[in-house]
């Protein structure tokens, strides 16, 4: 869920330095406490803010993407969000628009927010904004953010999950979605079950 390395579009930079992209930090109610490099919130593991997108087609199948291996986070791993790091000063719906832009190419879609998530994990700590669209146009994947998409039944990504191929915090996102019911945006048909 989260952005991967820094630099251009959260990839390191060819001298493989990460970015000094500004990150906000946040405390355990998401205030901003703090604002520092990308590369220090990866280093120093601290609490920052992502936007989460899940992407369903009309007929309620699922974008999915494999991330690339240079991301700093979960390299190769796949993943039902589009998702990166709010930069510093950012909102999250802006960021969520702008992940959407340069990760897939979607510009437009009406977004609705699900909830707010905290993550802990070994690899990175966050606070999500997870919001959900319907998407009928084409996606046209960030070659250095996406390795490989495609569309699937969500019943298919929900068993896939669980497989330890799926990055652990949309894992975690994606079981409190079911848990708060699974609502699918306005334009999406089909269920969960």
């Amino acid at each position: 869920m989260v952005a991967g390395p820094g630099g251009v579009g959260g990839l390191t930079g060819r001298d493989g330095r990460m970015s000094e992209e500004l990150v906000d930090v946040v405390d355990d109610q998401d205030r901003v406490v703090a604002t520092v490099t990308r590369s220090r919130v990866r280093a120093d593991l601290l609490l920052h803010r992502v936007a989460s997108v899940l992407v369903f087609r009309p007929d309620g199948r699922l974008l999915v993407h494999r991330r690339t291996d240079t991301k700093d986070v979960f390299p190769g791993a796949f993943d039902r969000f589009v998702s990166g790091v709010v930069k510093a000063g950012e909102k999250y719906g802006e960021a969520r628009d702008r992940e959407l832009q340069e990760e897939m190419a979607i510009a437009g879609a009406a977004a609705v927010e699900l909830f707010h998530h905290r993550y802990e994990g070994i690899d990175d700590r966050s606070w999500s904004a997870v919001f959900a669209i319907t998407w009928d146009g084409p996606v046209v994947p960030q070659a250095a953010e996406i390795a490989w998409h495609g569309w699937e039944p969500v019943t298919h990504v929900l068993r896939r999950a669980e497989e330890p191929t799926f990055v652990p915090d949309g894992r975690e996102v994606l079981h409190r979605w079911l848990e708060e019911g699974a609502r699918l945006p306005p334009g999406t048909v089909g269920s969960v079950a």
